[in-house]
């Protein structure tokens, strides 16, 4: 029986996680082309069949993760950043921003 107060797609949102971070260590290192499944699911401890319940495909998987490295990179860029002050000079601001 379940534990009182257990999410039941805990395990399931764990595997999904691990599954990602297995993907873009393997996608950075070998290449699209140089991936597969089997790779990403020895790497994230989980079984093939697994990887393919939670993305169906390859490109279903690497859309993912390239979607978002960018939405991360977007954030960083559109509201992480330090506003500029009005006596801050404004070449060395654009300089810190890039």
């Amino acid at each position: 029986m379940a534990e009182a107060g257990a999410r039941p797609w805990a395990r399931s949102d764990e595997k999904h996680e691990a599954i990602v971070r297995a993907a873009r260590e393997v996608f950075l290192s070998n290449g699209y082309l140089g991936t597969n499944m089997d790779l990403i699911a020895s790497r994230s401890g989980v079984s093939k069949q697994t990887v393919y319940t939670h993305f169906g495909n390859k490109e279903a998987l690497f859309l993912e993760i390239v979607g978002s490295m960018t939405g991360d990179a977007g954030d960083l860029v559109h509201h992480d950043r330090a506003e500029l002050g009005e006596d801050e000079n404004l070449e060395a601001y654009l300089v810190a921003f890039a």
